[in-house]
């Protein structure tokens, strides 16, 4: 069964919401995460990237990426 980890993280929302991103350990560790911010050649929308750096049960390292396009709707923040 995979192992599935909840980060909160208030800066990750403009209004302080938390964001909930699920990542598979698939079996390891969470090492750290880190988060970018990018611009979106295409439509100029802002891109979140989160990156993962997890532990894997046999000791090797394994990176996975999330990314997530954050959308003006009204003044709101969509993503």
């Amino acid at each position: 069964m995979p192992s599935i980890v909840q980060l909160h993280n208030n800066a990750m929302h403009p209004r302080g919401f938390n964001d909930e991103i699920p990542v598979d350990l698939e079996g390891g560790r969470l090492i750290d995460m880190t988060q970018e911010e990018e611009v979106d050649s295409a439509d100029g929308a802002r891109v979140s990237i989160m990156t993962y750096r997890i532990e894997t049960p046999d000791g090797s390292e394994l990176t996975k990426t999330v990314r997530r396009k954050l959308f003006q709707i009204n003044g709101d923040l969509i993503h």
